[in-house]
């Protein structure tokens, strides 16, 4: 009786047996034991590097933008149209605002330190020059005017945000070239000795309103003229009170010429009988 014949077949594996097979095998292995190094999906550097690149092309649209509204906005400030000036402004505000909103996302990727933003470059032209409207002799001809020397303050700081720089930066080197020379020793040993620009402007405001005032108040002295209906001892309080405030002496001569010559019409010509 023949032996039944043997099947040298390999026999087919259990799929279920294959997969306990497969896992109890090291992953990191390959068949003949060497090691296997993982691959890497570049698609993932990629795409996270195009997010990168359109952030980085946003932030330069937007730094752009905002220049280009400061620009607009010292234009304006400069032509005295300031309905165009807040506008400009605005949009400068909401560009800033978006970009800062924008440097969240980004992620630098060097460890190289960041250059602080200057802002626009001003020019000497660019900066308002401090004189008076009271003032009977200008430094700066052709230049505006201010009302006071807090408008002037105020002008001189819109022009510095315009220009997107800190003032607490740049009030040192822009603020001198506002005043005339004659001011250049006070600069030096006194303005520049401020360590903020808050207490630059205390300084600056007490010098001024004092000099301010007195100017005024010669001015005055030499146009005012007595009131019609006004009594001569009344107007004489107002004068020598006058006098005082301009740091002028009564018994000056040309003092008491311009007084006597400041009377009302009436009155002069009671003193020519």
């Amino acid at each position: 009786m023949e032996s039944p014949k043997q099947d040298n077949r390999p026999m087919e594996q259990d799929p279920s047996d294959m997969e306990i097979e497969q896992a109890s095998q090291d992953p990191s292995l390959s068949g003949d034991g060497s090691e296997v190094i993982p691959k890497i999906n570049a698609n993932a550097h990629e795409i996270t590097s195009d997010h990168d690149d359109i952030d980085a092309e946003v932030s330069k649209l937007l730094r752009y933008k905002k220049e280009e509204s400061a620009r607009l906005y010292q234009k304006h400030i400069m032509a005295g149209e300031e309905e165009q000036a807040d506008l400009a402004f605005n949009k400068m505000r909401k560009y800033g605002a978006q970009l800062l909103a924008l440097s969240g996302k980004l992620v630098p990727l060097t460890s190289t330190p960041v250059k602080k933003e200057i802002g626009l470059r001003l020019t000497q032209n660019d900066i308002p020059k401090f004189q008076l409207t009271s003032w009977p002799d200008i430094p700066f001809p052709g230049e505006k005017c201010y009302e006071s020397v807090e408008h002037f303050l105020r002008s001189f700081e819109k022009v510095i945000y315009s220009a997107a720089l800190d003032i607490q930066e740049v009030w040192r080197r822009y603020l001198p070239v506002s005043l005339a020379f004659d001011h250049d020793d006070w600069v030096e040993k006194d303005l520049k000795r401020c360590d903020t620009w808050t207490s630059a402007r205390i300084v600056f405001t007490n010098k001024f309103l004092t000099d301010n005032a007195r100017t005024d108040a010669m001015h005055r002295l030499f146009t005012m003229t007595m009131n019609k209906h006004e009594s001569i001892s009344s107007y004489m309080t107002r004068f020598l009170s006058t006098c005082i405030e301009a740091g002028a002496n009564k018994n000056d001569p040309m003092v008491a010429a311009r007084f006597k010559a400041s009377f009302s019409e009436p009155v002069l010509e009671k003193e020519s009988c």
